[in-house]
């Protein structure tokens, strides 16, 4: 069925109806100035459910820039009556996943949307790769969870504040808990890397301590991290990740603890770095020295081996070398 370049009254589309909406949580500002500047590029699309009715399928946001600026009439192409609703709705996802970048939040609508138009076979091995989503084992279901997030929730993939990896996550838990873990992101806005790892280890200090997930985002010290006025965003990340990692390993926190106020308390000179294996697994320290010539090298060196034999290194390894 052809469309049909129309002329449609802008109060004879239903703007209430959504059926065909995506939406991006996008600043519309560049797009209404591109329309004042130069009008309506594309016609929008509408189906005519029923004769002068219509229904928007593409240009929500064009839509409402013609409104705002008092348009009474615009350009449409036009789905007839006849068309069935999901082959409209399929050409409108096609469409979306090829015109142009989409953010995340788009990304997981359309996933969700094709879900009851297409096989799970045919998500994973085309329509998830189109999209740039996951499409390992199980991912097809877990991107429909997060598509069909409410609005405030989807806003913040839009926004970029959480990323795909924290959502993909974020896709099984239930929507108190998923809320409490979107607030402390959208408090911290840290790397992907980061938010994946703040929340597994919430993960396993509630599976451990037998408690809600939620609770363990209820404590207090974390409360009052996400909440502070003084701290930065950077400054947030370092002590939440520092707060859940003395949760989840409290033994091991002692003993890095111990180990970085042994090294504080030798004083070291500026051009010396000493540093303990990560997370204190392994043998392979590094002690890194600042030189200007090589006579200062020399010195250094020096320095570095009677370092070797003080009773302050013996004691930083005697606390890595400690069972707490």
């Amino acid at each position: 069925m052809e469309l049909e370049l129309k002329r449609v009254p802008l109060e004879d589309v239903d703007l209430e109806d959504a059926t065909f909406s995506l939406p991006g949580f996008r600043d519309d500002a560049a797009l209404f100035q591109s329309l004042k500047a130069a009008g309506l590029i594309q016609p929008l699309v509408a189906w005519e459910r029923s004769p002068g009715r219509f229904t928007l399928v593409d240009g929500f946001r064009r839509m409402e820039g013609l409104r705002q600026a008092g348009i009474a009439t615009a350009p449409f192409l036009v789905h007839p009556a006849e068309t069935p609703q999901e082959r409209i709705l399929k050409r409108r996802l096609e469409d979306k996943i090829f015109s142009g970048p989409l953010n995340l939040a788009e990304k997981v609508q359309i996933a969700a949307r094709y879900a009851p138009l297409a096989s799970e076979e045919e998500l994973r091995r085309r329509i998830l790769p189109a999209l740039g989503l996951s499409s390992k084992e199980g991912a097809v279901w877990r991107w429909i969870q997060v598509g069909g997030w409410p609005p405030h929730h989807l806003e913040l993939l839009g926004r970029e504040v959480v990323s795909e990896k924290a959502a993909f996550l974020l896709a099984s838990w239930k929507e108190r808990e998923r809320h409490a873990a979107l607030q402390l992101l959208d408090a911290l806005r840290c790397s992907a890397s980061i938010q994946v790892e703040i929340l597994e280890r919430i993960q396993e200090v509630a599976v451990r301590d037998q408690c809600p997930l939620q609770e363990v985002f209820q404590r207090e010290e974390l409360a009052a991290v996400a909440s502070s006025h003084k701290l930065n965003r950077r400054e947030k990340t370092a002590h939440v990740r520092d707060l859940v990692a003395r949760w989840r390993y409290p033994r091991l926190y002692r003993k890095t603890q111990t180990i970085r106020e042994k090294i504080e308390a030798a004083r070291l000179p500026r051009t010396v770095a000493l540093s303990p294996p990560p997370h204190l697994e392994g043998d392979r320290w590094e002690l890194r020295l600042t030189f200007t010539n090589l006579l200062d090298l020399d010195a250094q060196i020096s320095w570095a081996r009677d370092f070797g034999r003080s009773s302050q290194m013996q004691a930083i390894w005697k606390a890595f070398e400690s069972v707490d």
